[in-house]
């Protein structure tokens, strides 16, 4: 479950691991260089890249920066910047990532600009923090029935080597953490004067990126906010909590759904249950496909990483179905026994989670950072007082605690995060209200302290709304013209 924990959120390719040292800068200063574009695009598109210098002394990095230009006489002045997931995603700025967001611009049409930004040591900037090593670890771990402290622990040893060595090269906690990055945005907005006012539009993790960037900066005028993840929110101490209701509120519509609950019409929870009693005691081993051409994963499918494939079958409720049928194959087995169709299947229901898992668009040890400098320190009386207050998955959950990779106070508190810091300008928060991973209620509770944003809940939804109903994402440009009148959304 570790190992498949971080996100569920990514589309391109990772370049080979580049450990370049930091650039070398005459000032303190962001500067921003024009450059050709190192990947192809259509000739009828104008597309323009450059790279983000950042000062000398908060790492040097070089970030990639693309600009997808709008072309049509209806063009507004105020670009908007697109905040991926994570944190540790790339924004996907290659072949393959450029066609999809050449498509998704198409879908948007925000009639802007579209700015993208790969986040410090993740993609194509450099240094890339990166730890081939905890790749093969995590392949390694994929393969063995170990319990879920087993797992969490092994991770943790191959993920404190990963930081030992970059420490010894390049690596300093402070060049990282949600703070650094919305510098890094200020740096950006200040190094292209021809865009006098921006937006911002954030996804899951790029929502809480885009608060920080915009709180007391001006130059943004209006963000969407899709799937908010609020500072102070999702740190350890509430993962009981997070998973528990994840599942609970997943529960609670697939039993009011037949289609969901299957003949049996039997509880969700009680069938739950039975299959991971099942798979302790039964793990069942599949070769399940990569969808880069690498050879396949072996996976041994247990317990705790069923309810991994769970958790992130929530995230879309496109996969929802997904879940009773593995159930099924589960409970239809007869002792571990599965037949080659059944067999077959699992190991296709598992494809999103296990590709998920080996991305090379997710770069663990930039989550890793910036979680640590987000986070605030884990208390054991805290955790356990949320064990025994959501309880279900207790024997999963209660000993995690210990596992928190570092002390977050060795961050400087003008790097840490502020959860009392809202910013004022105009937000539209897009929540569904089955997401597992950032509850509709966040961004209820962060809609009524932001007086200037709107709430909207999209019904049987999950996580990463604008995904689910692409009428929204159409919509969203009615936002950014006129982000004071009220958003009536695809109605």
């Amino acid at each position: 479950m570790l190992i498949l924990l971080a996100g569920w959120y990514y589309h391109s390719t990772r370049l080979p691991a580049d450990t370049t040292p930091p650039v070398a800068m005459e000032n303190n200063d962001y500067r921003f260089d024009r450059v050709d574009c190192w990947f192809s695009f259509p000739e009828q598109e104008v597309i323009s890249c450059g790279r983000l210098l950042t000062p000398d002394n908060t790492g040097g990095f070089s970030l990639p920066v693309v600009i997808i230009h709008e072309q049509s006489e209806e063009r507004r002045p105020d670009p908007v910047l697109y905040l991926q997931g994570g944190p540790g995603s790339t924004a996907g700025l290659n072949d393959a990532g450029i066609d999809y967001w050449l498509a998704w611009r198409d879908n948007a049409n925000f009639k802007r600009d579209v700015i993208f930004m790969d986040p410090r040591g993740t993609g194509d900037s450099k240094p890339q923090l990166a730890c081939a090593s905890f790749d093969r670890l995590s392949l390694e771990i994929l393969r063995e029935d170990i319990t879920l402290q087993e797992e969490f622990r092994r991770g943790d040893l191959g993920m404190q080597a990963c930081f030992r060595h970059a420490a010894n090269a390049y690596f300093n906690p402070e060049f990282f953490g949600t703070q650094q990055s919305a510098s890094d945005i200020h740096g950006l907005i200040n190094a292209l004067p021809e865009y006098p006012q921006w937006n911002l539009f954030g996804v899951s993790y790029g929502t809480r990126l885009a608060m920080a960037a915009a709180f007391q900066f001006p130059a943004v005028r209006a963000m969407v906010l899709d799937s908010p993840y609020p500072a102070g929110r999702g740190d350890m101490e509430q993962w009981p909590e997070v998973f528990d209701q994840a599942i609970q509120r997943f529960a609670n519509w697939c039993d009011a759904d037949a289609k969901c609950t299957g003949e049996s019409r039997e509880n969700f929870i009680a069938r739950l249950r039975q299959v991971l009693q099942q798979l302790k005691a039964y793990p069942v081993s599949l070769s399940v496909a990569r969808w880069d051409g690498e050879w396949p994963v072996r996976l041994l499918l247990n317990d705790h990483r069923f309810l991994s494939f769970l958790f992130s079958s929530i995230y879309d409720a496109n996969s929802w179905p997904h879940i009773s049928e593995a159930m099924s194959i589960v409970l239809g087995s007869e002792k571990g026994f599965y037949p080659y169709a059944d067999r077959t299947r699992m190991a296709e229901l598992m494809q999103s989670l296990v590709n998920q898992a080996v991305s090379t668009d997710f770069f663990p040890m930039v989550f890793d950072a910036v979680d640590c400098a987000d986070q605030t320190a884990v208390r054991q009386d805290v955790y356990e007082d949320h064990i025994k207050r959501y309880p279900l998955l207790a024997d999963y959950t209660r000993d995690l605690w210990q596992f928190q990779r570092c002390d977050p106070n060795i961050i400087p508190a003008p790097l840490r995060l502020n959860a009392e810091n809202i910013p004022e300008q105009p937000a539209l928060l897009l929540s569904g209200d089955i997401d597992p991973i950032t509850p509709a209620h966040w961004a209820e509770a962060l809609h009524q302290q932001w007086p200037s944003s709107q709430w909207l809940e999209m019904k049987n939804t999950g996580h990463a709304v604008t995904v689910t109903h692409g009428c929204l994402l159409e919509r969203a440009v009615d936002f950014f013209d006129h982000p004071d009148k009220k958003f009536t959304g695809c109605w």
